[in-house]
């Protein structure tokens, strides 16, 4: 069963406050020897990952050294892993990859949504634009898709395909680096149409504890040094990134799923693998910010003061009253 991860409380006229929302979901932490650090909730429910799985989708890509026969550079791989915004210099980013991999614009088979950041459909509207699969939050993923398997003498035509051998490979690569049994992962299709991965909530916490290690440190590198081709600007992922310098990799996933890989330190000498998932799919993503900024404080990860903002209780209304403020329960 999952637990109750916060309440959103709000003020009354009696000076008393009542109850508004309250969000209910699990968390779990574990380190690099699998050992639980931390758990909220239910550790085996069987959680989507959604976009918290494309380190992973990229690992054929880079274990191939495409990146570097390619001629790409750290930040271009970032955004291969992306779920970017759709911001211009982004977009570019995009257009050098394609042209480096020679992938076509009309092989993706991502789909077309307009961006998420809103200057960038401001700035598209302004200039009577339309969005295109360039603007896709997945574009980068299916550029090192075709890439891939076309490098493999793989079909791309149906690269998507559950069965592909370029998507049985990310499976066994996940199941592996997850020491996760075939018997406890599920298939089901993405936004963008590929394959996404159903597993046990501790089992995602294993692979992002992975992240920090030695076998897969590159990906844990281009990210972190790249925090605004992981996500964007005003975004939580490149905003985690950049207040921690180097100590923690942020990857959110839709409906709810957040995780994030601590690299390990003093405190933290085996790593840590963090994922959060809210059962509502948190629509306004402030619970998973409250709730990861509110982990990383209280496991030492980054500095209190860096996260007061991110981790402000203070609910405020249009004016910028404080009228409420959000309650942690785990």
């Amino acid at each position: 069963m999952s637990s109750q991860l916060i309440r959103i409380v709000r003020g009354v006229y009696d000076n008393h406050e009542a109850v508004e929302n309250t969000h209910f979901g699990s968390i779990a932490v574990v380190n690099g020897e699998g050992e639980i650090v931390f758990s909220n909730g239910d550790l085996q429910a069987a959680v989507h990952l959604r976009s918290t799985a494309k380190p992973f989708q990229l690992l054929p890509f880079v274990e191939r050294n495409l990146h570097r026969q390619c001629g790409l550079s750290d930040a271009e791989v970032a955004l291969l892993m992306s779920s970017h915004s759709g911001e211009r210099e982004q977009v570019e980013v995009i257009k050098h990859i394609l042209t480096k991999l020679n992938v076509k614009q009309s092989e993706l088979l991502c789909g077309i949504h307009a961006p998420t950041s809103s200057e960038a459909r401001l700035e598209l509207a302004l200039k009577g634009e339309k969005p295109s699969v360039l603007h896709n939050n997945c574009s980068g993923k299916h550029c090192a898709m075709i890439a891939t398997a076309r490098a493999s003498g793989f079909s791309t035509d149906d690269y998507l395909d559950v069965n592909h051998p370029l998507q049985k490979e990310i499976v066994s690569r996940i199941l592996a680096i997850s020491r996760t049994t075939d018997c406890e992962i599920g298939f089901g299709v993405d936004g963008c149409s590929a394959p996404t991965f159903i597993m046990p909530l501790i089992a995602i916490a294993r692979l992002y504890c992975a992240l920090g290690t030695d076998e897969l440190r590159y990906l844990y590198h281009v990210g972190v040094s790249n925090p605004l081709m992981i996500a964007g600007k005003k975004r939580l992922d490149t905003i985690l990134m950049e207040l921690g310098g180097g100590s923690v990799f942020a990857k959110t996933g839709a409906d709810g799923v957040y995780a994030m890989s601590v690299k390990p330190s003093v405190k933290h000498p085996k790593g840590l693998g963090i994922v959060i998932k809210v059962d509502d799919g948190d629509a306004s993503n402030r619970v998973r910010q409250f709730v990861a900024s509110t982990l990383l404080q209280r496991l030492g990860v980054i500095e209190q003061g860096k996260l007061s903002s991110l981790a402000d209780q203070s609910v405020k209304n249009h004016r910028g009253i404080v009228v409420g403020r959000m309650i942690a329960d785990f």
